[in-house]
């Protein structure tokens, strides 16, 4: 039987694991496989257009929903004015908070992204960031990560269900079983990025 939705990934996961009495534990196993596969993959089918505005006076805008990591983060203006990644200390070391004027760093803060120095103006920010894939459940039965990789989200939910049945053997197929897949759709990105293409040297407007 095809993986195709949430449904047949956990009749597959009956079937690989030759018994049914673990059925009404298979959202938690599908959900901790989904959360490691989030932490290690950062592939292009993540990257999710960044679209928001500061606000005057104020440092934070609020991070996008489900967002990982950001990618590239600029002021969309003419020039283009690529921001820098600091970490917070960094950020307040460099720019106190009672600086004021256009961002040049940012920093995430629990759910916000942080601009220093703080945002004397309203700024368009455009860029690139990574989004976890959404979660499978019952509304929810597809993703784009199943349907391209159905073997990754099998293996990451059958270690899950072997690491609770404290099966080390089955554990260490299914560890072997994800890693091969990770590595596959790794790439496989990495193909599809670069094939073809020509290296240039861009500048921090990114501009040639």
């Amino acid at each position: 039987m095809a993986i195709t939705d949430y449904a047949s990934l956990q009749t597959a996961m009956t079937s690989w694991a030759l018994r049914s009495d673990l059925t009404s534990l298979y959202p938690d196993f599908i959900t901790l496989g989904e959360a490691k596969i989030n932490r290690r993959l950062r592939i292009r089918s993540m990257e999710t257009a960044l679209s928001l505005t500061t606000v005057g006076g104020t440092a934070t805008v609020a991070l996008p929903t489900r967002y990982v990591q950001m990618k590239s983060i600029y002021i969309d203006a003419d020039p283009k004015v690529k921001l820098q990644p600091v970490t917070l200390e960094q950020g307040i070391a460099l720019r106190p908070s009672s600086a004021s004027g256009k961002p040049r760093f940012f920093a995430t803060e629990a759910d916000n992204i942080r601009f220093f120095p703080t945002p004397d103006a309203a700024y368009s920010i455009s860029g690139i960031y990574y989004a976890s894939f959404a979660g499978l459940t019952s509304t929810n039965t597809a993703n784009a990560l199943l349907t391209s990789s159905p073997d990754l989200y099998l293996a990451s939910s059958m270690y899950e269900l072997s690491k609770y049945i404290r099966d080390n053997d089955r554990m260490s197929f299914w560890a072997a079983q994800r890693e091969d897949a990770f590595k596959d759709i790794e790439g496989q990105d990495a193909r599809d990025r670069f094939s073809g293409g020509v290296l240039t040297i861009r500048t921090d407007t990114l501009n040639p």
